[in-house]
Formats: structure tokens, C-alpha cells, sequence
């Protein structure tokens, strides 16, 4: 369910806003607060400097709507992939969720509001500054935002805040994948690749649970392994002869695709979901290449780290490239 979205900003926490204006989710609180004041372009010239109170202010995101019903034993679910960046949900000026970071996304169980309506509040603090001295990228040493953001030599000062991922309402089935992790190990010779995944899901007495993968040219399917399915399942499989993912000019990189099904009784498909990717949302774990890697002259040791990482100095995460849902690679 796609929501739509006002915006407005009070100088107080619990003060409201004045005015409310329309809001594009995902977006930026700047993009939306020039697009309805008409402002020249942010990138021309000096007009960042017009943005530059609101990064001291606090911010609101407003959306109200009927809440969607779910089958029995479904749920409903206002699901945002990222708000950037200290913030407070309020449901009905009742506040059910607080955050800092915008790499991580939350829910909100709305299943209980079916049929009633319902105002959902997104109140996000003003930018976190680390100091009040400094006042260039020095500020954003304790958050996890883009520091170049904070004025470099390059780059002028504007911080963005907002809902920059997709908010949305969800509404589940009562036969469900809820999550699903994978973790695996290579043998000390990369032949060999020893996986494990754990799933927590809904389902009915008799379904089951598939776990494949299709090798990265795309054919075959490959059945790693098939059981009943539980609230709390653990699979564990061995994958010979994996296709390793190599650093940049060092080698291919080769992406399997991971597949997981819930199979209902009767059979159908009815789920499917993939596990968590190489770069883990929740512990925000990075998993680096081979500490040897082919070269002309035979296996070297190469600081992949340096590459790998590269990105994430000043600029923000390239998120997307990082994150793949269905994506499995053997480092």
C-alpha cells in the first residue's frame, strides 16, 4: 500500500509544524521544502547556503489513511527501509519506535488498527553534530552519514534528512517466511563450501521448506536441502567446487542466487524470500575477499580491504550495490 506523505518542520521537539507541505517518499526534507518554495537549484552557485537552517530544525513526516485488514492470522505492517537519521515514530501521537541510524529499516505493527483510521508521525531530530566548533566534516564523526556532506573542499555544505527509502504498508499472510540467515565457510583448500541457514516462519502442519541455488550462468537449479517446515528451522548443506568471487582484476566475480520456498499442503508456492546478503543489515558485518588472490606470478597476498572499502570514506554507502537480496557469493 503506497502512502502519501506531508511535510513540515517546528524549531521544538514536541511543537508542531506550522504548515505542512507535500512530501516524495523516499526524498529529502531540502528537495521537498524547495520544490514547494520554487527554489533555484541547491547545485548552482551558492544556494546551498539557503538550505542551510534546515539541518538545525526538527522535522515531520505525516501520512493518515484506513488501515488495510490481513487474513486470519496475517498481520499488517508500515515498513520503512530508511530514514535518515535520529528519529521517532508516533501512531496516533502514541510513540511505538526510536532510531538513529539510516541504513537500518524497521516495521510497525499496525494489524490491530484494521478497518480504523490511523495517523502514522516520523519525527526526526535535528542534525547530529559531533561539535559545534568545527563546523565542516569533523561534525559527523560520531553518525554514520556522509561526511562530505558537512562541506569539503569539493563539496558544499548541505546534509540531507528525510525518508530516503521507500515507506510502505504491508500486508502479510498468515503462512509466512518471516527471516532467513545464511552463513557459510570455506575449507582451508576453497573447495569445499559449508553453508548454514537458519529460518524463522508461519506455516501450517505438513508444509515445508526448499533451499536452492542457481549457479551464476544462470542454469540448473542446485537443491541444497528440504524439511519440514517449523516456526525455528536450521539447515546446513555443502556446496563442492564453489565458483569463489575474486577482488578487481584479480579474478571474475561470480553471484549465485539463492532461493527459499515455503511449500504449503497442499503444495504451492505461496513465499519466497532470500537470505540475509554478504553485507548483513542487522550487524553490519562486511565479509572481505580471499586473503590470497591469483596474479601472474602465482598467489599473493592482496589488501582487498583497501578496494573494498574505498567507497566508504566521506561518500555515502553505494547501499544498493551492496545489499542484494538474492545474491550468495563464496569469498
Amino acid at each position: 500500500m503506497i502512502l502519501t506523505w506531508q511535510l513540515g518542520f517546528s524549531k521544538e521537539q514536541h511543537a508542531a509544524p506550522e504548515r505542512w507541505i507535500p512530501a516524495q517518499v523516499p526524498g529529502a526534507v531540502q528537495l521537498d521544502w524547495a520544490r514547494a518554495e520554487a527554489w533555484p537549484p541547491y547545485w548552482l552557485g551558492e544556494n546551498s547556503l539557503q538550505y542551510r537552517w534546515m539541518e538545525d530544525v526538527w522535522w515531520s513526516y505525516r501520512s493518515r489513511f484506513v488501515a488495510p485488514r490481513a487474513e486470519e492470522g496475517g498481520e499488517v505492517r508500515f515498513v520503512a527501509e530508511g530514514v535518515d537519521y535520529h528519529f521517532e515514530v508516533l501512531l496516533n501521537g502514541a510513540r511505538v519506535h526510536e532510531q538513529e541510524g539510516m541504513y537500518r529499516g524497521f516495521h510497525v505493527d499496525l494489524t490491530q488498527e484494521a478497518g480504523k483510521e490511523v495517523e502514522l508521525l516520523i519525527r526526526i531530530r535535528p542534525v547530529p553534530k559531533s561539535n559545534e566548533e568545527a563546523d565542516d566534516r569533523h561534525q559527523a564523526s560520531q553518525a554514520f552519514k556522509p561526511p562530505v556532506s558537512y562541506s569539503w573542499d569539493f563539496h558544499p555544505r548541505l546534509i540531507p534528512l528525510g525518508l530516503w527509502r521507500e515507506a510502505r504498508v504491508d500486508v502479510l499472510p498468515a503462512q509466512r517466511i518471516q527471516s532467513a540467515e545464511t552463513h557459510y565457510e570455506l575449507s582451508a583448500d576453497l573447495a569445499e563450501a559449508s553453508l548454514d541457514l537458519a529460518i524463522r516462519s508461519t506455516s501450517n502442519p505438513g508444509s515445508r521448506l526448499r533451499w536452492s541455488l542457481i549457479k551464476p550462468d544462470g542454469g540448473a537449479e542446485i537443491l541444497l536441502a528440504e524439511t519440514a517446515a517449523s516456526r525455528e528451522s536450521s539447515l546446513r548443506a555443502t556446496l563442492s567446487n564453489p565458483e569463489l568471487w575474486w577482488p578487481h582484476d584479480h579474478g571474475a566475480q561470480p553471484l549465485y542466487t539463492q532461493a527459499i520456498r515455503l511449500l504449503e499442503t497442499p503444495p504451492r508456492l505461496r513465499k519466497l524470500d532470500a537470505a540475509t546478503p554478504p553485507l548483513s543489515r542487522g550487524a553490519g558485518r562486511l565479509f572481505w575477499p580471499h586473503r590470497f588472490a591469483r596474479t601472474p606470478g602465482g598467489a599473493q597476498p592482496v589488501d582487498s580491504r583497501r578496494r573494498a572499502a574505498r567507497h566508504l570514506r566521506g561518500g555515502q554507502t553505494p547501499e544498493a550495490a551492496l545489499l542484494d537480496g538474492t545474491r550468495l557469493v563464496f569469498q
